[in-house]
């Protein structure tokens, strides 16, 4: 929750960059953002990589990226320290462990934070005497944050028409609903409709389905739910 909010919330200090995206000068990004699947798409990634980093074609181009990301951050004297996050940092789309040490020794005020579905308690290599990795589980969010990241993303103002049933005659109504104020009370009604709970508290899956609330969407009960969370 408290990434969803820092990304989304107006007037933010930092954002997340792509590592294409290095400001210049003394005062660079503080954080950037590599994403491994992404990097993998329109590719085969490496089944495994038993004998080393070489054994997976998605390698170098990891390691290129990741390096980018750094030059994209690397900051200067008295700035303080900076946050690299590595998405899907899984074996199979190209990570391995030594590209730790390799980021780290090039710049020490970096901080990695590695998403990705199994923990990691050692670094394989050289690194896993000098560095240690700190598991976080990442739990689902609450139904009240999702409800909240939710609001922050939808493209236009909730109705009662959003809350209304297909058999019910408000769904169809001729003149348009009035939005309904950002309160508890709507959070409370969040929580409960079906196309939140259909996203059980994934951030990925809340904000793909806050993409789609537009304009053009005439309630909530017509988000495609099926193909965004499925």
């Amino acid at each position: 929750a408290e990434f969803c909010r820092f990304a989304a919330a107006p007037g933010r200090r930092f954002s997340p960059v792509r590592p294409s995206g290095a400001a210049g000068g003394r005062w660079r990004q503080r954080l950037a953002f590599v994403s491994l699947r992404g990097l993998a798409q329109g590719q085969q990634p490496g089944r495994g990589t038993p004998g080393g980093p070489s054994c997976n074609p998605a390698a170098p181009q990891v390691r290129e990226a990741l390096l980018a990301g750094l030059a994209a951050l690397s900051p200067a004297a008295g700035v303080g320290r900076a946050c690299l996050v590595v998405d899907h940092a899984e074996p199979d789309l190209g990570w391995h462990d030594a590209l730790v040490a390799e980021l780290l020794t090039a710049n020490p005020n970096v901080c990695l934070l590695l998403v990705r579905r199994s923990p990691l308690y050692r670094l394989e290599g050289a690194g896993g005497e000098r560095w240690k990795a700190v598991n976080l589980e990442l739990p689902a969010l609450s139904a009240h944050h999702a409800a909240q990241v939710f609001l922050r993303r939808v493209h236009r103002p909730l109705t009662e028409v959003d809350f209304a049933s297909v058999a019910d005659g408000q769904r169809r109504a001729s003149s348009p609903a009035p939005p309904l104020q950002q309160r508890e009370p709507l959070l409370q009604r969040l929580v409960s409709h079906p196309a939140l709970v259909a996203g059980r508290g994934n951030p990925r899956r809340v904000v793909r389905l806050a993409s789609a609330v537009t304009p053009q969407l005439p309630s909530l009960y017509d988000l495609p739910v099926a193909s965004i969370v499925g």
